[in-house]
């Protein structure tokens, strides 16, 4: 409870205002990851992400349901038009990448 406190205190230095019930305290990057994705994604719905991801991505689709849907990528990652021409035929409800 008291890093969701400190937290809301800390982000207001760069101007964003947060109430301390929407801060969620995570130890690590796969469960940040775990937790975006089920909270976000339903047994069944098409995910969409570059076609070399993330190992861990891969074992939360597996045993959550969900499946996904690689998009046209280049060396950087996922090309910045690929997401939205691949939301029609695949029905996707999100997209994981990669920011650079």
């Amino acid at each position: 409870m008291r890093y969701s406190q400190a937290a809301p205190r800390w982000l207001g230095r760069f101007g964003l205002d947060i109430e301390p019930h929407r801060i969620v305290v995570i130890a690590n990057g796969n469960q940040s990851l775990a937790s975006a994705i089920l909270c976000n994604v339903v047994r069944g719905e098409a995910v969409l992400t570059a076609p070399l991801t993330y190992s861990g991505l891969k074992v939360l689709a597996f045993n959550h349901g969900f499946h996904l849907e690689p998009v046209e990528s280049d060396d950087k990652g996922i090309l910045p038009e690929a997401p939205e021409a691949a939301v029609a035929p695949t029905r996707a409800g999100s997209c994981i990448c990669r920011v650079s």
